[in-house]
């Protein structure tokens, strides 16, 4: 069984039909970006009386091979073209193997199911991982497409690490040769009065709020040759930046330092985007210098 490299996309699959998903969008978006894949199973017998340890263990290995090799022969069914594949099977539980990962690879892939009860581990636990804290997580919806987007979203707020966000949404959209469409939003009035303070009385927000954007985002879009939208509004914010999002594009959004339970506990916009969005969704860290 071949290693991980350390630029390698790190996809977590269970043999469930959304890993296999996630396992294509990852192989495509690898391609673009000059890298390889690697596919990751795990076996887990902590469950296991010991008496029946050395069985159970072989029966479940037995298993993981069988996911990885269904897995490598979906991508050479549907992507041909697709870049090398590595495989690794981690000892213990999966969801924890891939949240290893996050971090050390430059990108860790999950699957989501859209359907009311989702029977993977790792689809029911995508969310968790997406918001852990570190590095880049990527959770791919069952109904999302798995070829070049048309568009990346950006969802830009005021206490994203806008700078290194910007950047990367933008790479993501030259390496797709699509456009950027930025989505900034505000939920309440009262921010919307602290706006008119800080950027000056009597000029309309939105307009302050557009000028200020697109001076950050401009810039670094035209350097690398990448055509922007800018959408500013008022009111919920995932409602807001779902309007701008579908299954034909990819979502890039901020994480936080909060924990991922904390997170849905205050409403966190990340969580609800991870949860509701028909587009891949991208959550993007910031590095640990600038925590």
């Amino acid at each position: 069984m071949s290693t991980m490299s350390g630029n390698d996309i790190v996809v977590g699959v269970d043999g469930s039909p959304a890993s296999l998903h996630a396992a294509l969008w990852a192989a495509r978006t690898a391609t673009r970006h000059g890298q390889d894949v690697t596919l990751l199973s795990a076996v887990d017998d902590s469950d296991v009386r010991p008496s029946r340890r050395e069985e159970e263990l072989v029966s479940r290995t037995a298993h993981a091979r069988d996911v990885l090799r269904t897995t490598t022969a979906h991508l050479d069914h549907v992507y041909p073209g697709h870049p090398s594949l590595r495989s690794e099977i981690a000892p213990g539980d999966l969801v924890a193997a891939v949240r290893d990962r996050v971090g050390a690879a430059p990108m860790v892939v999950v699957g989501r199911n859209v359907q009311h009860i989702e029977r993977s581990t790792l689809g029911a636990t995508a969310t968790r991982l997406a918001l852990a804290g570190r590095g880049v997580t990527v959770v791919v919806p069952a109904i999302a497409i798995t070829d070049t987007p048309h568009h990346v979203v950006l969802a830009l707020s005021d206490e994203d690490h806008q700078d290194d966000l910007v950047r990367y949404a933008v790479e993501e959209a030259r390496l797709a040769g699509c456009p950027l469409r930025v989505v900034h939003a505000v939920q309440t009035p009262a921010l919307v009065h602290a706006l008119y303070e800080d950027w000056g009385a009597g000029e309309p927000w939105k307009s302050v709020a557009s000028s200020r954007i697109s001076a950050m985002v401009t810039p670094v879009a035209a350097r690398a040759g990448v055509h922007t939208f800018l959408y500013v509004a008022e009111g919920p914010v995932a409602d807001k930046v779902l309007s701008q999002v579908s299954t034909k594009d990819v979502l890039v959004v901020g994480g936080r330092h909060h924990h991922p339970a904390t997170a849905r506990a205050l409403g966190s916009v990340a969580d609800r985007l991870l949860r509701r969005s028909p587009g891949t969704v991208i959550v993007v860290h910031p590095s640990r210098r600038d925590r």
